[in-house]
């Protein structure tokens, strides 16, 4: 069984499918389509090549350690039990061991359950009565959001083909989302004010530089053949100001700090603006 050290996905965007096989060849065909065509990359048993350091338990469980994510389809059937008493004490399915393996890792999972109106040739059924209450018992758990929960996690029913279609290309297309909100955390401490700090940064930067274009250098008026003089403009020349568009005795007021409140700031763009208003106001 896979250690610990193998609980971060691999750096690509993978998705695991864990079901029984010959029953359900189209319905993995169709998921597996799905998953490739829209940017993830499907790890499955068809793709596994064979590994001579690895058998069938041990190849499993690592394709649910490499993927980011885990998609289950538990059908009519129990399938494969591996006989092992040391990974595999409970004597259940590959398709359980794989399931618990994604819930210890704490993979996010997308279940799928055949219904009892699903179409199936009698060689797709259970025919055993332990290893039916196995499913049984299975399928009701894999439902709950954990062994002493009532509450039961999101899952989708299908009573046909076309149906398991609907249903996955829906749940793959949230795929991303899934992913983002379990992989992709905002840095520590920052949040909507780091982004409106970042775009006001861009404001100021642009409007300094084009201060120093139009300031950068003293017209020289009446000295034939000195049109102008450069001046040296650096950030020590502009001294920070931050208006507001509250308004004292008709005119704009400096704030110097936060505890004004919540007034809205001018940046520099709204002042040029409401300058010209003002002025073509005045004129008028």
């Amino acid at each position: 069984m896979p250690n610990d050290t193998s609980s971060i996905p691999l750096d690509y965007k993978g998705v695991m499918v864990s079901s029984t096989f010959t029953d359900l060849k189209e319905h993995r065909a169709a998921l597996i389509k799905l998953i490739d065509s829209n940017g993830f990359k499907a790890v499955v048993m068809e793709n596994d090549s064979a590994k001579s350091d690895v058998d069938v338990l041990d190849s499993s469980l690592r394709m649910v350690s490499d993927a980011a994510i885990y998609i289950g389809i538990i059908a009519k059937k129990l399938g494969q039990i591996p006989k092992c008493s040391t990974r595999n004490p409970g004597n259940v399915s590959i398709t359980e061991l794989e399931f618990n393996e994604a819930v210890r890792l704490g993979r996010p999972i997308l279940l799928f359950l055949m219904g009892a109106g699903h179409l199936v040739l009698e060689s797709e059924i259970e025919t055993k009565v332990g290893n039916r209450k196995k499913l049984n018992v299975f399928r009701e758990r894999a439902k709950k959001m954990g062994p002493d929960s009532e509450v039961h996690r999101v899952y989708a029913e299908f009573n046909s083909l076309e149906e398991f279609k609907e249903n996955a290309a829906k749940a793959i297309s949230d795929l991303r989302l899934v992913l983002q909100k379990k992989y992709i955390k905002p840095p520590v401490g920052k949040g909507k004010k780091a982004t409106a700090d970042k775009k006001h940064k861009a404001y100021a930067d642009l409007y300094q530089a084009t201060l120093k274009e139009e300031l950068g250098y003293i017209r020289m008026l009446g000295l034939p053949g000195v049109e102008s003089i450069k001046v040296s403009l650096n950030n020590d020349t502009f001294v920070p100001l931050r208006l507001s568009d509250r308004h004292e005795r008709g005119d704009f007021v400096a704030i110097e700090s936060d505890q004004q409140g919540s007034d809205h700031i001018l940046y520099p763009d709204e002042i040029m603006k409401q300058a010209f208003h003002d002025r073509r106001g005045r004129r008028m």
